[in-house]
């Protein structure tokens, strides 16, 4: 026989939500960098998509939008894979919670710059045995 589950309506607001997870943040003792790390993630975020929405209304297709958003601004593609990973460490959160849906959350690719090379003048003084006195 199947577990009866009691369905109770939680309507979180965003910015409530976000609140509780610093709080968990702070109890677990994370690193004040990490903490405004999170703050300024979730203010990129508001920037897209106001606080006071509830929690429950940000789905995947919103999640594609706001990643697409944040490449048309040429933002670097590591920074849009960083944005993106600290706010789905957020939603994780609330999904534990069962504010949300759960849905899978996946970080962009993005080409990484190539570094630059010695020219061949470069490597000939690099590799040119020093002066011994």
């Amino acid at each position: 026989m199947k577990k009866m589950k009691l369905e109770i309506s939680k309507t979180v607001t965003i910015k409530d939500g976000y609140d509780e997870f610093r709080r968990f943040c702070e109890t677990r003792n994370y690193s004040q960098y990490t903490l405004k790390h999170y703050d300024n993630t979730i203010h990129v975020f508001e920037l897209y998509y106001p606080l006071n929405n509830k929690i429950d209304t940000i789905n995947e297709e919103l999640i594609e939008k706001y990643t697409s958003y944040l490449q048309k601004k040429k933002l670097a593609g590591k920074t849009v894979a960083t944005y993106l990973g600290s706010l789905r460490t957020i939603l994780y959160f609330f999904m534990k919670k069962e504010y949300m849906q759960s849905f899978h959350i996946i970080k962009p690719k993005y080409d990484k710059p190539i570094k630059g090379v010695y020219t061949d003048a470069e490597l000939l003084l690099i590799l040119k045995k020093p002066k011994v006195l």
